[in-house]
């Protein structure tokens, strides 16, 4: 038993130095080890977006809807932002009309529709009225391998109506 010890004991301690060569050439493989790990990962390929939120951010398709119904709307705020797999969109916009017609609110939900399909993207779902009634909608849609949600409605506030439009946009 006591050979059997000082053989364990010997070789660990054998194990314990290690040359300077040795340091280096295990040293090296670390290094060669974490490009190609590195060197994998950057081959990925970078978030591509429908550009749906960005020109959901942009005041044209407001200006569009507002046109024919007679409605004046002017941008109070934009942000657009995103990340690795990402892109988001929100933007306010001021309504002069009181009452605001549902006409504008259709015709705003033809605009953004019509916007989807433009970009090629397909609608997956869309939801709107129930006890808000014509004021509020959705679209969740699908473009190449991303998904997508956009949410509008209307807020009536103590400084007048607005319309608040959010874009989501994830890669799956």
């Amino acid at each position: 038993a006591r050979n059997r010890a000082r053989s364990r004991r010997g070789s660990s301690l054998t194990l314990g130095k290690i040359d300077h060569s040795t340091m280096k050439s295990i040293a090296a493989r670390f290094v060669a080890c974490t490009l190609v790990i590195l060197s994998a990962c950057s081959r990925q390929p970078a978030f591509k977006d429908s550009g749906i939120a960005q020109a959901l951010s942009s005041d044209e398709l407001v200006a569009a809807a507002a046109k024919p119904t007679g409605v004046r709307v002017r941008k109070i705020g934009a942000a657009l932002g995103g990340g690795v797999y990402r892109v988001e969109s929100q933007t306010s916009f001021a309504i002069e009309a009181d009452p605001l017609p549902p006409a504008f609110m259709k015709v705003f939900r033809r605009e953004v529709e019509a916007l989807i399909a433009s970009r090629g993207a397909t609608v997956e779902g869309s939801g709107g009225g129930g006890e808000s009634g014509p004021f509020e909608f959705q679209f969740d849609y699908r473009w190449e391998r991303n998904h997508g949600i956009i949410r509008i409605h209307t807020a009536n506030e103590p400084s007048g109506m607005k319309v608040r439009v959010f874009c989501y946009e994830h890669s799956r």
